[in-house]
């Protein structure tokens, strides 16, 4: 088949959509498969066949508290979409966040082939759009999408629930989970000891209020009154970063608190080994967690917030603590004190996720994605 897989997000930018379709495309790759990436760049330029940069990514605050890339390609008077696509002759186009302004709607709108969806958020659509204004915009076009697509994706049953105003009977439709890279992240990847052999707590996201940073900060803070030599590490930015290490110093925790900021693919794995529980504080927008998947493939034991994403992944755990009511910071404490005091638990966590995890390597979810386009292209799904 010719794919093309359409990534509405800089892919020079860290983030679970781009690991997503990263990894998808190297497995579909590796079985025969032809595979464009289209994402937005700087204009438009062509990698051979393997990536399309299209159009341009501006980033803008988004309603979900977060941050995101609109993306549009106006370039036409060089080459119009329609034409561009043509020339790729592709089977079919996979759009993953495809109600992201405006790049997934400009391809769609001029596709000829087969199109599929994958939706990745918790986030429904209001809450989805970059302005409150934009609702007026996506709402008409709803039927239209619905109308050119042939094949809906999502991620989980709380991405599923997320977007029931847009799946209908009409859509042929399935739940895929992410995948994660277990060559990538795997328990015998030498570990990186920030702070040497003291106890370590780690932090993976952007820094933005959803993520949940300064709830495992205070959390952290009351740590310390019975383990005094546990340490954290933040890997990642975002707005608030400045705000963080500021609260950091005024509390006289610097010492304690390491900031690594955004850290390359390949350093990435090291932290994970390297730190002794690993904590996603995430209020919501999780419609699955694939730092949950790269801590469980790390061999390393974790503790985050219950929201629905992070609760599908987690049902199956043995170890309670690992799943601790959103925004309570002393249940968070109580729970990194827990984890951390008892070695036994600590190694209970870390087996079941390195068996649990299996379910989710990239050879068994793309074998899904792929039986899904045939079934799509064939009509039998």
């Amino acid at each position: 088949m010719k794919i093309a897989q359409v990534c509405p997000y800089r892919f020079n930018v860290p983030g679970g959509v781009r690991e997503h379709v990263r990894c998808l495309t190297a497995e579909l790759r590796q079985r025969g498969h032809k595979v464009t990436i289209i994402s937005p760049g700087h204009g438009l330029r062509r990698v051979g066949s393997q990536h399309l940069y299209l159009g341009r990514a501006v980033k803008v605050p988004t309603t979900n508290k977060s941050w995101a890339h609109v993306s549009i390609y106006l370039d036409s008077s060089r080459e119009p979409l329609s034409q561009l696509l043509r020339s790729y002759d592709f089977d079919i186009i996979h759009f993953h966040a495809p109600l992201s302004p405006f790049l997934c709607w400009q391809i769609l709108q001029v596709s000829k082939v087969i199109n599929v969806a994958t939706f990745h958020s918790e986030w429904r659509i209001t809450e989805s759009l970059v302005a409150d204004s934009l609702d007026f915009l996506l709402r008409p076009l709803l039927p239209k999408f619905k109308e050119k697509l042939n094949g809906v994706i999502a991620v989980s049953q709380a991405a599923r629930r997320s977007w029931d105003d847009f799946f209908g009977q009409s859509l042929h439709e399935k739940i895929i989970p992410n995948g994660v890279d277990l060559k990538r992240f795997s328990s015998n990847v030498a570990p990186l000891k920030v702070f040497g052999e003291k106890p370590t707590v780690l932090f993976v996201g952007r820094v933005e209020k959803r993520k949940g940073l300064p709830y495992l900060l205070k959390a952290f803070k009351k740590l310390q009154k019975n383990l005094d030599d546990v340490r954290l590490v933040v890997v990642g930015s975002g707005p608030l970063l400045p705000q963080a290490k500021v609260w950091v110093k005024a509390q006289g925790l610097a010492r304690k608190v390491f900031f690594a900021g955004r850290v390359s693919d390949e350093e990435l794995p090291a932290y994970y080994t390297g730190a002794d529980v690993y904590c996603s504080p995430a209020i919501g927008g999780e419609s699955f967690g694939i730092v949950l998947l790269e801590a469980m493939a790390s061999g390393t034991p974790l503790t985050v917030f219950n929201n629905p994403g992070y609760q599908e992944v987690l049902q199956d755990c043995p170890a309670e603590s690992v799943l601790v009511p959103c925004e309570d910071t002393a249940a968070l404490c109580k729970s990194l004190e827990e984890i951390l005091k008892d070695k036994q638990l600590r190694e209970e966590i870390r087996q079941w996720g390195l068996a649990e995890v299996q379910k989710y390597t990239w050879p068994k979810i793309a074998g899904q994605v792929e039986k899904f386009y045939e079934g799509v292209l064939n009509g039998s799904v």
